[in-house]
């Protein structure tokens, strides 16, 4: 854009020059010591600028943070250390008990606090005044005299003086999602205002603004400030966090609020069920108040235009559509082109927003269907802008909100810091960022488009170098981050869903040393579709806001970029490397390989659980398919991510010749666990696998997995060949082939059988299966398979009869008939006869019996199905009695004449540092009889 138009350099650099004092705003989620210091140095800052747009920047920067501060020191009051809410919620029978144990729990702690949560409970009444004259403030749009201003400062150091609890000065500020996600200002809360004030209540009447927590700390007291400023005289304010149980102060504090003639009114951002406002109003019904005596403010976002936020008809509703947003009148062409000709204007010529043309129209229509896809997608807008009287030159501008006040500075950051990889920036105003339109921006690119590995690293690098702040903000404390918290709930699945809770602390005490050495204002996205190419060469899109803020994860790694670039762009392990490679010589970041394991199972996970949640949703913005198939890849991610992890204990060198014994081997649940929710293996199995190995066994997996799992199982483990899709097709690793066991009517009628299935509308099929089928509908939670008559109703009516089903709970197959495990053991022996030895095949399930009996030793763990015991009452298959790959260590140590000691506990992984580390122990822990991890749970500071 430099190049393309003259921007007026003296006023692009004024504006640069004012965010960069903000450096700070790179990390929103701030501690309150640093709040106090920041705040003063808004009113400093506010004497020194001239203009008035930064005037009023300081002004609503003041009210910020003053609200945030109230709101950390109000969280603080309430906050104890046991909250068994969730537990009563999901067990409503036990939700007495489980109350009265919570309270119970929680008295040592309101006894040894009781003497500072006073102190700081009479300097909370005393800081009210200070927000409500920051309130003041904005309201009057920075036109405050120096007298004023000079008394609201000096109100601000006495209170920052005081000496506040070290624990609640530490406390971070939880991030105003209104203000900072949803392009929501402080004009819109004020317009909401007005239209209750269009309805006519009296001026007498006693109101009581309830805010919950957090919006409602930053718009419950502008409320009451407007209300005085248009002559109400009796109105109060309080905010609460109804999602956890009232404290009995704060139930006492609304009780005194409420006589027979008090109006309440509600107010918060957007809402996603209402569930927040119901439980206000349930509180209030608690205290005897009249439906009709509650009114509720809210902005109601296009993904959910119909919500019902009152729980009784008598209740009134002021509703702030997207078309009445104060950003959405600041993005319309007049306000823009005022905005233009500032920083665009040549001497003797003018800038010009041109009518909306045909091209234009059809792009706003784009972002505004797109708008429409989720609470996280910003407001956007695209200008054809001209310059010059003769011959002017054209430009497409982008205005896209950033958030409000110091909430959206890191957009402006982010834009300068980045430049040469990002659109071109022109200023941030009311929270809107004015940037370069990249062609080609909006529209989805395909998942599978090839990957600038050197660009993609170079920028994860420089935002590493540019946009770093000192600690992750949202590691450990109360409120610790939605990706810390996800990364638990993946980790204490060792431990079993339920019980790993009891986990979490020790666990986090063994990811510290993993925390990222250089936290950054990570990009968060890194799809194929934000890249676009251009003259200049590719441009990341986007770029600004997928970090912090609900739905993001709060990471500030970089390793989760990296993850993301690896994921999104399916790289090979070259690629890989190459990327990890050069971002780990240009930062310095040695530990970068050890984390990055971490963050893919974070990425692969969090990927998972959207396509989920797409797939059982209106599947916005992607077609179903596209997000099956997206969930698959982040299924397969996982698996080798963790096969890759694993595989690399094992001492080989690659694939030989199949000429050893041959051991056929099951999968899943032999090989494989799900302790995290997808197959892997486990110390244990490596243990098994490297003693069969260099015993002279040629373990050949024979699997109902798809060919690309056998394929990377070959590369990972070092395995000669394997058997895919339930013997339908061979895999020979050394010659890096496929050799399909299926007849040419088979792979006809396998591709009707794809046609039927692919035209019914709630069926998926995995598009890794090729010599086979295999089909699922969406669960809440997982896949399910097809019911039988159906699946055999697809037989008979297609007439497909060289076919067979397969059916599991989870998914269903359709098969040769030739084909099954036994066969494709048969098979591989014809085509590899010179191995020595009985072949020894090990399963445990019903589709392993063919397997087991084809075999002449065949094994199976205790925790093998009705269907293999039947074959071990036969003498046909020995049952170990340990399970999954305890019992193939046990198969393993029987096989090659092993004193049969006890399984080693311990982690074999050499570093204790690395998160390799404690991904082992975990995975040892896992494995464990029940009893020990029983006991390993009574120790809950410990692993």
């Amino acid at each position: 854009m430099r190049q393309q138009l003259n921007i007026d350099t003296a006023r692009q650099q004024e504006e640069e020059n004012f965010y960069a004092a903000y450096d700070w705003c790179l990390n929103p989620v701030q501690k309150l010591r640093d709040l106090f210091v920041h705040l003063m140095e808004e009113f400093d800052r506010s004497g020194r600028v001239s203009a008035e747009w930064q005037k009023e920047e300081c002004a609503i920067n003041i009210y910020l943070l003053a609200c945030a501060i109230g709101c950390i020191v109000d969280d603080y009051l309430v906050w104890r250390p046991w909250n068994f809410t969730p537990i009563g919620t999901a067990v409503p029978g036990l939700r007495l008990p489980v109350m009265l144990l919570q309270a119970l729990a929680n008295v040592p702690y309101l006894l040894a606090s009781s003497k500072r949560r006073r102190s700081v409970e009479r300097w909370r009444r005393e800081y009210t005044a200070f927000i409500e004259d920051s309130c003041r403030l904005v309201l009057g749009r920075g036109g405050r005299g120096d007298v004023e201003m000079a008394s609201l400062k000096n109100m601000l150091a006495r209170l920052s003086s005081f000496p506040l609890p070290g624990d609640l000065l530490n406390r971070r500020m939880r991030i105003n999602e209104g203000y900072r996600c949803q392009d929501l200002t402080h004009h819109d809360v004020l317009a909401l205002t007005d239209r209750f004030l269009g309805s006519g209540p009296g001026s007498q009447t006693p109101l009581v603004v309830i805010g919950p927590r957090t919006a409602g700390a930053y718009f419950a007291p502008l409320i009451k400030v407007y209300l005085e400023q248009r002559g109400f005289s009796h109105v109060s304010w309080m905010t609460i966090r109804p999602k956890l149980k009232t404290t009995r102060k704060e139930y006492h504090h609304l009780g005194r609020l409420v006589t027979d003639k008090s109006h309440f009114i509600l107010t918060d951002d957007y809402s996603n069920t209402g569930v927040t406002f119901r439980l206000v109003q349930n509180a209030l019904r608690r205290h005897g108040v009249k439906p009709e005596r509650i009114t509720i403010f809210a902005p109601l976002h296009p993904t959910r235009p119909d919500i019902v936020l009152a729980s009784d008809p008598g209740t009134k509703v002021f509703e702030l559509r997207h078309q009445d947003l104060f950003k959405e009148a600041f993005l319309s062409p007049r306000s823009a082109e005022a905005l233009f000709r500032e920083y665009l204007a040549m001497p003797g010529s003018g800038a010009v927003v041109l009518p909306d043309d045909r091209e234009v129209e059809h792009l706003n229509r784009m972002l505004w269907d797109h708008y429409r896809d989720g609470f996280q997608v910003r407001l956007k807008r695209v200008y054809r802008v001209g310059v010059g009287r003769d011959n002017p030159v054209q430009i497409k501008i982008l205005g896209k909100s950033v958030g409000w006040g110091w909430l959206g500075y890191h957009a402006y950051l982010a834009a300068v810091r980045l430049r040469g990889f990002v659109p071109e920036v022109l200023c941030l105003r009311n929270g809107i960022l004015f940037m370069e339109w990249i062609e080609g921006q909006g529209g989805r690119r395909s998942d599978d488009a090839g990957c600038d590995v050197e660009n993609s690293g170079g920028y994860i690098v420089r935002r590493a170098q540019r946009l770093r702040f000192p600690e992750d903000p949202r590691f450990g404390g109360p409120d610790i981050g939605w990706g810390w918290q996800e990364i638990l709930s993946i980790l204490h699945r060792a431990y079993g869903s339920y019980p790993g809770y009891l986990k979490h602390n020790a666990l986090l005490h063994y990811l510290k040393p993993h925390v990222s050495p250089l936290p950054t204002l990570i990009d968060g996205h890194m799809g194929p579709w934000e890249w676009i190419p251009t003259g200049r060469g590719m441009v990341k899109v986007d770029f600004e806001h997928h970090n912090f803020g609900a739905p993001e994860l709060d990471i500030v790694d970089p390793a989760y970029d990296l993850a993301a670039v690896i994921f999104e762009f399916h790289l090979s392990l070259a690629e890989e490397e190459a990327l990890v490679g050069a971002y780990r010589e240009k930062t310095g970041d040695t530990g970068i390989v050890d984390r990055l394991i971490l963050y893919k199972l974070l990425y692969g996970h969090t990927a998972k659980r959207k396509a989920l949640e797409r797939l059982r949703a209106d599947h916005a913005g992607q077609s179903p398919q596209d997000w099956n198939k997206r969930y698959q890849w982040s299924w397969n991610f996982l698996v080798f991510t963790l096969t890759r992890f694993f595989s690399s204990q094992l001492h080989q060198t690659g694939p030989g010749n199949p000429a050893g014994r041959l051991m056929f081997l099951d999968l899943d649940g032999v090989l494989d666990a799900g302790y995290f929710g997808f197959p892997h293996t486990t110390p244990t199995g490596i243990r098994a696998l490297q003693l069969l190995m260099s015993n002279g066994f040629t373990v050949v997996p024979n699997t109902g997995r798809s060919i690309l799992h056998v394929r990377n199982y070959c590369t990972y483990y070092g395995f000669t060949a394997g058997i895919a899709e339930y013997g339908s097709v061979i895999f020979d690793a050394c010659r890096q082939t496929e050799i399909p066991l299926i007849s040419g009517e088979v792979e006809r009628e396998l591709e009707i059988c794809r046609n039927v299935l692919g035209s019914m509308p709630d069926v998926f099929l995995d598009g890794d299966y090729r010599f086979s089928v295999r089909a699922y509908r969406y669960s809440a939670q997982n896949t399910v398979g097809l019911e039988r008559e159906e699946s055999e109703d697809i037989l008979r009516t297609h007439h497909l009869t060289a076919l067979s089903v397969i059916r599991r709970p989870e998914d269903t197959y359709f098969i040769g008939n030739e084909a099954g495990k036994g066969n494709g053991m048969k098979q591989f022996r014809r085509m590899f006869p010179h191995n020595a030895g009985p072949m020894t095949a090990v399963g445990d399930s019903d589709e392993d019996v063919s397997m087991l009996e084809t075999a002449e030793e065949s094994f199976a763990p205790s925790n093998c199905t009705q269907g293999v015991r039947k074959l071990a009452k036969k003498n046909t298959c020995q049952i170990i009695s340990q399970p999954r790959q305890r019992g193939l260590f046990e198969i393993a140590r029987l096989l090659t004449n092993q004193r049969l000691s006890p399984i080693p506990s311990d982690s074999s992984h050499t570093d204790e540092a690395s998160f390799g580390h404690l991904l082992t122990t975990l995975t040892t822990r896992a494995e464990q009889p029940r009893i020990r991890k029983i006991v390993s749970l009574l120790r809950p500071n410990s692993l």
